[in-house]
């Protein structure tokens, strides 16, 4: 594809490499276009199916068996003479981690819209995580064949919702069963998909009643990314601007963050395809096309560092996702960011301050791999042999220490309770649970003080149902899990202030430590801060992170009813120390000593998860959905029509919401769709709270 106005298409196309992910609210199609993207590009011979288990991406017994991606997959194809390396990333809520560690790594995205239902609850989400990590993305509009499928009003959404400034790159030649193909808005062509060979382009005229559309369409996207008054220059003098000069005019758009090309079609059928991979390569940016990034530099945490995404510079990776493969074992997924790493290399983990010795390194193609000599920067690779080094860490030259920002896991909301069919299996079961969190930062895991059986928590009834069965797998033995149970949190309203000491003498041996701190209430969803802010001349800064393990020990075991503390801060002000005696454990028995002082001064309040609730049924079943959603705590807080479907948005708390899905298809004969998110903690009512107390929780 790719014509140019008579020129080499290649010319216009920045070479080299593509990181792109591919993200989307569950069931928008984004794995099946995944699937069609293979195909175009002759990585694949046969398009995977999603509803046959056939697909290369979702390569996991549970992803294949549910038809739904559970973990990010990465992979290596070509396109125009570009290298683009594609992550494929879960567009279910309970899976969110992997979407948030994904975009941490990549340059650029295509985010999928359903052509019926427009932006959905999972959408949203992911945009915000590409703003707060100023991915440029493609928007891709599928599904056009669809019946009720509506470009404009996708559109309209987008900009409404997301506040997007989207411009379409390609329009659709009608819509649901009258779809027949695309017009190329900056080529001035239709392009015809045919029906003999999968994804086959042909070109023709714009048909004469589209014609207008598509030339207001041109003129509204070079309006948009014109910069150079040469050009500009040009178009106003003309009226027109040759497509070999609208391309780059649109990557710097994109590149800036200006606009959002929106691109259209039909994955299923493999229409539109090709087009969006031209916009891949034509307009999102190379590795070298970033700023540097920034990191810690360490021994410093004040001060940053930089390194530029170039082979010169000194190495820097960071490790977004651990996994076992079926034969390599182990393997750290980086993104090298700046330098080059060869097999036999030794780097630096700044958070462990251990050296890690680089075993063998891999190309990452879904669950193959191929073996490569080395990686340089730009690249995604996956790396075995490392010994401490988990998610969100950093590896980097120790001549050149820094610490990139590393990737925070949103905490979990529910749990479970673990039977083991032995306890003779107990030892494996623990062995196979510290390895199902390496590779999940999002699960939690902890004993319980009264029986001592294994609980595991996480994001949602479907996350905790995998993370048991991937660690029955992995451990070899029966685990069944207990009924889920809401993981509730506590927070104060009001400020106290309170001191710590620790002053004893233990088999002749002294213990001092003295601490002073506050706490105050944050906002709701600021989650726990603590800063240590001593003077040095009282306190060795030695002792600071003891002080703050006391401070965050005691934070997660909270005030009365031992729930952990959210949204709150504590700062510890003032402290003593005593150079025969004091001691990091003196120091965390201090903090913690001080937290639970103040935490009897001040206000505690329980706290209950709160889930965003988006429902998508038919109008005649509107009333009846709203009426349970009230008997169910639901706060409704929007209710949209698009057209015979009413879309309704409420808050309602988790623990009214186990079961729901099978009752909402009951009600709605299985037509009603359901979305269900974490939104925040929020006070629970005083006499569920007072029930909370008497039963016990998490």
């Amino acid at each position: 594809m790719l014509p140019v106005d008579g020129l080499d298409a290649l010319k216009m196309i920045p070479s080299g490499t593509r990181n792109i992910g591919i993200l989307a609210h569950i069931d928008a199609g984004k794995t099946t276009l995944t699937e069609r993207i293979l195909y175009a590009t002759g990585f694949a011979d046969v398009p995977g199916e999603v509803d046959e288990g056939t697909t290369i991406m979702d390569w996991m017994a549970q992803e294949q068996a549910r038809g739904i991606t559970i973990t990010s997959a990465a992979i290596r194809c070509h396109w125009a003479g570009c290298a683009i390396n594609l992550i494929d990333t879960p567009g279910h809520v309970d899976f969110m981690v992997e979407v948030g560690r994904c975009l941490r790594v990549l340059d650029g995205a295509i985010v999928v819209f359903s052509g019926v239902d427009g932006v959905q609850v999972r959408t949203e989400t992911v945009w915000r995580e590409a703003d707060r990590f100023h991915v440029p993305r493609l928007a891709f509009i599928n599904k056009m064949d669809r019946l009720g499928a509506d470009h404009d009003m996708v559109l309209l959404d987008i900009q409404d919702r997301l506040g997007a400034n989207v411009l379409p790159v390609t329009l659709p030649i009608g819509q649901g069963e009258a779809f027949e193909g695309l017009i190329d808005v900056v080529g001035r062509r239709a392009l015809r998909f045919s029906e003999r060979r999968e994804g086959a382009v042909v070109e023709a005229e714009v048909p004469p009643e589209l014609r207008e559309a598509a030339e207001a369409a041109r003129e509204e996207l070079i309006d948009a990314a014109l910069e150079d008054e040469a050009h500009i220059g040009m178009f106003l003098e003309t009226g027109d601007l040759p497509e070999a000069l609208v391309w780059p005019a649109l990557r710097k758009a994109v590149l800036a963050g200006r606009i959002t090309p929106v691109f259209c079609g039909a994955a299923l059928r493999h229409i539109g395809v090709q087009p969006l991979l031209d916009g891949v390569v034509r307009l999102l940016p190379r590795p070298e096309d970033l700023p540097p990034v920034r990191g810690a530099i360490l021994g410093d945490p004040v001060r940053l560092g930089e390194r530029a995404p170039s082979a010169d510079a000194p190495t820097a990776a960071l490790v977004f996702k651990v996994t076992r493969h079926r034969r390599e074992g182990t393997l750290w997924y980086l993104r090298l960011y700046s330098g080059s790493l060869r097999v036999g290399d030794t780097l630096l983990n700044p958070r462990t301050a251990e050296r890690e010795k680089i075993l063998r390194v891999y190309r990452i193609l879904a669950d193959g791999v191929e073996e490569l000599a080395g990686a340089s920067a730009g690249d995604i690779v996956a790396v075995s042999g490392l010994r401490a080094s988990t998610t969100g860490d950093t590896l980097c030259d120790e001549r050149a220490p820094i610490a990139l920002e590393a990737i925070e896991a949103p905490e979990p909301v529910v749990f479970v309770a673990l039977e083991l069919q032995s306890e003779e299996h107990d030892e494996a079961v623990t062995a196979g649970l510290r390895r199902l969190l390496s590779e999940d930062p999002s699960l939690r895991t902890w004993r319980d003080e009264g029986t001592g059986r294994h609980v595991l928590a996480g994001l949602g009834e479907l996350h905790l149902e995998i993370a048991r069965e991937r660690l029955v797998e992995d451990a070899g033995h029966a685990v069944r899990a207990g009924l889920p149970q809401v993981s509730y949190r506590q927070t104060i309203t009001t400020e106290a202030r309170a001191v710590g000491l620790i002053d004893r003498q233990l088999h002749g041996r002294g213990f001092f430590a003295q601490v002073e701190l506050a706490v105050r209430p944050l906002l709701r969803g600021a989650g726990l801060r603590v800063e240590v802010r001593l003077d040095p001349a009282q306190v060795s800064s030695e002792y600071w992170p003891a002080i703050e393990t006391g401070i965050r020990g005691a934070c997660d075991r909270g005030g009365g009813g031992g729930l952990p503390l959210t949204d709150v801060e504590v700062v510890a002000t003032a402290g003593l120390s005593r150079e025969a005696d004091s001691s990091p454990m003196a120091f965390v028995q201090a903090a913690a000593l001080a937290v639970r002082r103040a935490l009897d001064a001040a206000t505690i309040v329980d706290l209950e998860p709160i889930m965003r609730v988006e429902i998508s049924t038919p109008g005649e079943y509107t009333g009846a959905v709203i009426g349970d959603l009230s008997s169910r705590r639901g706060r409704l807080s929007g209710m949209v029509s698009r057209g015979t479907r009413q879309v309704l948005t409420c808050a309602v708390p988790l623990s009214n919401l186990f079961g729901y899905a099978s009752e909402l298809r009951s009600m709605s004969q299985g037509r009603a769709t359901l979305t269900i998110q974490f939104s925040q903690y929020d006070i629970m009512p005083s006499h569920l709270a007072s029930t909370l107390r008497s039963t016990g929780g998490r």
